[in-house]
């Protein structure tokens, strides 16, 4: 997962997995992280990048996160290794708040950068407008980043659940189509990022979206070049939403979306992001750190 691998601060020893984790949502071949990232970028923020197989060198500190974890960055020696790495989901800019520049270190690969592009200029073929959403379906409902607080087509919203999620005044959940119809004209294009084309939530958002033109990794695939059908889905699917010009909506929460966000750098964007994780989290864990 993109944004999986970061530093606890700049100038240090930074050790990563030689190859990119894929989880249980995304499976197939490893993938060196020299593939994934774009290597010159990171290591400019690092005073040594030692990328090694996945049997880490305990002699450095490696801190596995989860997003249960406390750690204080002012515990740290200053003149230790620092490793953060994780199998599974991670909140960075909650759990190591001083971190989030670091994101600016971990920018795509040239291959992905190139495929991506070359998706966005033939969706552009025949779209005056092309947005973007992230349909995470496989193990939650996706729920649309958006602040609570704010009106949507015209309605107040309620906050509920531990999810956050919002709702109109008559109970229905807002849904990532409301949020992305109340953005854009008639007639866009949707670039449909998802981990699951097949799942009735993704058919139904096609659907829902009937005066717009929705796309899928499988219909843009015939078109890439074999290079590009090589690349790891899911990271290219994230540099695709990334590098979309138009509206993007999100699933929240997700960790994925997390990347996308930075790699957007939209700070009305990120601000929701954050505010509405730590309430996420909080809800979740109402006495952690007590």
């Amino acid at each position: 997962m993109a944004g999986a691998w970061v530093a606890a601060r700049m100038k240090q020893h930074l050790l990563i997995p030689s190859t990119f984790n894929e989880d249980v949502y995304h499976r197939g071949s490893a993938h060196p992280v020299s593939s994934i990232f774009n290597m010159k970028k990171l290591r400019g923020y690092v005073t040594t990048l030692d990328v090694r197989a996945r049997s880490v060198d305990q002699s450095a500190r490696v801190i596995h996160l989860n997003p249960d974890l406390k750690f204080d960055l002012r515990k740290l020696p200053h003149d230790e290794d620092v490793v953060i790495h994780t199998d599974g989901w991670i909140y960075v800019d909650l759990v190591f708040p001083k971190t989030s520049y670091l994101w600016d270190a971990f920018q795509p690969h040239d291959d992905y950068v190139s495929c991506a592009t070359s998706v966005i200029d033939k969706l552009s073929e025949n779209c005056t407008e092309v947005h973007a959403v992230h349909m995470r379906v496989t193990d939650r409902d996706p729920f649309p980043l958006w602040d609570c607080k704010k009106p949507l087509l015209g309605k107040i919203l309620t906050e509920q659940g531990l999810t956050i999620h919002c709702v109109f005044s008559d109970g229905r959940v807002v849904k990532i189509s409301d949020v992305l119809k109340s953005q854009i004209k008639d007639g866009s294009c949707v670039y449909v990022a998802t981990d699951d084309a097949s799942n009735a939530q993704t058919r139904d958002f096609v659907k829902s979206m009937d005066s717009h033109r929705s796309f899928l990794f499988h219909d843009v695939k015939p078109y890439l070049s074999p290079m590009c059908r090589r690349l790891f889905v899911s990271i290219l699917e994230q540099v695709i939403v990334a590098r979309i010009r138009g509206t993007y909506v999100g699933t929240f929460p997700s960790s994925w979306d997390e990347w996308v966000y930075h790699m957007r750098d939209d700070p009305s964007t990120l601000a929701t992001w954050k505010n509405k994780l730590r309430r996420y989290r909080t809800r979740r864990h109402p006495h952690a750190g007590q």
